[in-house]
């Protein structure tokens, strides 16, 4: 069930840290030194301890909170997430290699 998050997980630098986080009624922010991640805020879930300041917390460590059952870490931890992968060359990548167009496509045993 979370082995996609592990996979993305795992995948960022152990390096980074969190630089800021702004938890907002409709949308979390995580800012780190890769990029600015985006998740939508959810509220719910398992009550429990909350988290403080994560300013200067390990990215990586504040990633593994997408899989908390407590919504607003995990909402935290899907900002962590995407602030590794939300980079300039990724955004380029994506849109030059027209992968929905690539998707349609082979969904009709077309290929580009």
């Amino acid at each position: 069930m979370w082995q996609i998050y592990d996979d993305l997980i795992n995948a960022i630098p152990e390096d980074l840290t969190v630089l800021e986080c702004m938890l907002g009624v409709s949308w979390t922010l995580v800012r780190s030194e890769q990029g600015l991640g985006v998740a939508k805020t959810i509220k719910g879930g398992k009550k429990g301890a909350e988290l403080g300041n994560v300013a200067g917390m390990k990215l990586k460590d504040l990633a593994q909170y997408a899989k908390s059952w407590n919504m607003l870490e995990a909402s935290m931890g899907q900002a962590a997430v995407n602030s590794a992968f939300n980079t300039p060359s990724q955004v380029l990548w994506s849109l030059t290699s027209n992968l929905f167009g690539k998707r349609l496509r082979k969904e009709k045993n077309e290929y580009i």
